[in-house]
This record gives structure tokens, C-alpha cells and sequence, in this order.
């Protein structure tokens, strides 16, 4: 039988000290009563940047601030990316509201309204509330559980049909693909949803139509999060991309989605 040698104690002492967790001697309950550590996460416009939030949608915050009289689209813009918050006309009330609390264990949402009144800001301002949650370790008797810190992923449909072409015709083997990486996030924001009636240059109708499926269907199977906004209503989604995209996103949704409404802040 082998006894543990002074190399070992001290490879296992300098093991404890990268995990950055006070270690406690004893059995699993006294184990338990570690302290929580904090990781140090990156910036989170590098976060946001890194989840292909768009940089004219990126750093809002989920905060409500009074309407201006007559504020023009670049002021309410410009003090909304400062940190100020987003103005909530009544029509988007009701969604806002929901955004404020929502977790992606609450099924997915569809985001729905006219053109202008903020839908992308709402989404972006809730994917930055939780990317900017502290990721923790936490020891528990299975072992180190890690707290904190989603994967999300902000797309279209015609940005993944050309992400996953490019990957496809250029990528290296063994690399996750775009929609590999879109079926396993734990949030897949789709922006302006069913915009499209044509399949983007150099990818037939049929393919996207099938990549679509792929993604959703993995998601659907997983249970995984997702927020669509779309100038269209859920009940559409059947009549534009077909049956089985129809009702697995209808599902998905719990049959509901979010309304929003108000000025088109790029004209007021």
C-alpha cells in the first residue's frame, strides 16, 4: 500500500488553492459549511459582445425611467444605453413587467409588437439582468456545484443560415458549429423572427427551413429557453414556417406571448 508522500500533500494543497475554495477537513456536512466563492467574470459588454448581442442593443439596463414630453428617438436611445433604463408606455407594460422577474425556467416568450416600440431593447435589457448574475462555487456533497453564469446566444434567422453555411464550407472539423451552439445555450434570443420570406443568397428555402427544425426541435426536446420577438403574432408562426416548427414553438411559448406597443421611437 502506497503512503501519501510530501509531492502529494502539497500538488493537493496547491489544487485547492487554484480552486480558489477554503477547504474545511471533516466529512460532507462539515464540507458543506465552505464558503461561497465569487469568480471573477469578464466585463459585461464583453459578455454581451461575446452572446452576439448587437452593439446598438447592448448595455441597457432593466430599469424604468419617466417618459420625456416629446423626447426624440436619440435622446431616449442615448440615456437608455447610459444605464438610465428603458421609458414603458402602457401598451408595454404587461411585458415589461414579466421581463423584470422572468427565468429561463419559466419557458420560453414570445415577444411581439409593431415596428420601433423597443422589443429588442427589452430582450437585450433582460439577457444583460442575467448575464450579470455572479457566478459562484459552491461545494456540495456530489461535489463543487457551480452557480451562475448562462450561455446565450442572439441571432436571426438568416444571420444562423449564414453562420452555419460559412462553418460548413470554411469551419475546421471537431469546432462547435453555430447550430450546435444554438440548440445548447441556455438562452437563444431570436430577433425579429418570421421578418423573412426568402432564404438568405446561397442557401435554398428547404435547408434553412430543415436547420430551423434541427435547432428548435433539439431545444424543444431539452426544455431549453427561448425569446423570440416578431412583428408577427405566435398564431402565425404555423401559417409562415409550417406545422411542426408551429407547434413546437406554440408550445414552447405556452401558448402565450407578450405584447408591446406605443410610438415608433425612430420617428417621434
Amino acid at each position: 500500500q502506497l503512503s501519501p508522500t510530501v509531492e502529494s500533500h502539497s500538488a493537493l494543497s496547491l489544487a485547492r488553492q487554484r480552486r480558489g475554495v477554503e477547504y474545511v477537513q471533516g466529512e460532507a456536512t462539515r464540507r458543506k459549511q465552505s464558503k461561497l466563492v465569487v469568480l471573477e467574470q469578464p466585463d459585461i459588454w464583453a459578455r454581451l459582445r461575446r452572446a452576439g448581442v448587437p452593439l446598438k442593443e447592448a448595455g441597457v439596463k432593466l430599469l424604468e425611467v419617466p417618459r420625456l414630453e416629446q423626447e426624440r428617438y436619440r435622446s431616449w436611445r442615448n440615456r437608455a444605453l447610459s444605464g438610465c433604463g428603458l421609458c414603458v408606455v402602457p401598451e408595454s407594460r404587461d411585458a415589461f413587467d414579466w421581463f423584470v422577474g422572468w427565468a429561463p425556467g419559466m419557458g420560453s416568450v414570445w415577444l411581439e409588437g409593431p415596428v420601433g416600440v423597443g422589443k429588442s431593447l427589452l430582450a437585450s435589457a433582460t439577457v444583460a439582468r442575467l448575464l450579470d448574475t455572479p457566478v459562484s462555487l459552491e461545494w456540495r456533497e456530489v461535489g463543487y456545484a457551480r452557480t451562475g453564469g448562462l450561455s446565450v446566444m442572439w441571432t436571426d434567422e438568416a444571420g444562423l443560415a449564414s453562420d452555419q453555411r460559412s462553418h460548413s464550407k470554411y469551419g475546421a472539423k471537431g469546432e462547435q458549429s453555430p447550430a450546435d451552439r444554438a440548440s445548447s445555450v441556455a438562452i437563444l434570443v431570436v430577433d425579429d423572427y418570421l421578418r423573412r420570406t426568402s432564404a438568405p443568397k446561397g442557401y435554398k428555402q428547404e435547408d434553412e427551413q430543415d436547420l430551423w427544425e434541427r435547432v428548435i426541435g433539439r431545444r424543444y426536446d431539452e426544455g431549453l429557453a427561448c425569446i423570440f420577438t416578431s412583428n408577427e403574432p405566435l398564431q402565425r408562426v404555423e401559417e409562415l414556417r409550417g406545422a411542426r416548427l408551429g407547434s413546437r414553438i406554440f408550445e414552447m411559448c405556452s401558448g402565450m406571448s407578450l405584447q408591446t406597443g406605443g410610438p415608433d421611437w425612430r420617428t417621434v
